[in-house]
């Protein structure tokens, strides 16, 4: 079910991309926010191989983030910016952000990195490093990712 909501979103970016009017958005709102229940904003640059827990239930990536490849997304998880800051977060490759996660503001999150369940980050992240908590911190550095996969 992951793969079919990313795959008609990338559908949606394509015709985005060539600015075809109307039919974009259309097939955004009709099948990725009515049908699956999740809000990616056009725009959006989904690496390759990015899952979506849950068929992306509840998730929300605004129209400017960026997410590399092979990163596992959990449901209710917030991708975003703020109404004061321009810029929004930028996902490395191999990355795990798991359920409830709020990933807010202009910050870098490394690759290989675990971003724990219903943490909120407002800082950048380094590579291959785990995160917990509200605020967010480190818990743990250096790890490797197939321990969390």
């Amino acid at each position: 079910m992951s793969s079919l909501v990313v795959l008609i979103y990338r559908i949606a970016y394509a015709l985005h991309r060539m600015r075809i009017p109307i039919i974009p958005n259309f097939i955004n709102v009709v099948f990725v926010r009515i049908m699956f229940g999740c809000q990616i904003g056009l725009g959006a640059k989904l690496g390759n191989g990015v899952n979506l827990g849950y068929g992306g239930l509840g998730v929300v990536i605004h129209k400017r983030v960026v997410v590399g490849n092979n990163v596992s997304i959990g449901s209710n998880v917030t991708i975003g910016g703020t109404s004061k800051i321009y810029g929004v977060p930028v996902i490395g490759d191999d990355s795990i952000i798991s359920s409830g996660a709020k990933i807010i503001g202009d910050i870098n999150i490394g690759s290989n990195v675990v971003v724990g369940a219903n943490a909120v980050v407002l800082e950048s992240l380094p590579d291959r490093c785990v995160a917990v908590g509200v605020p967010a911190r480190i818990v743990k550095s250096n790890v490797n990712i197939t321990d969390y996969r």
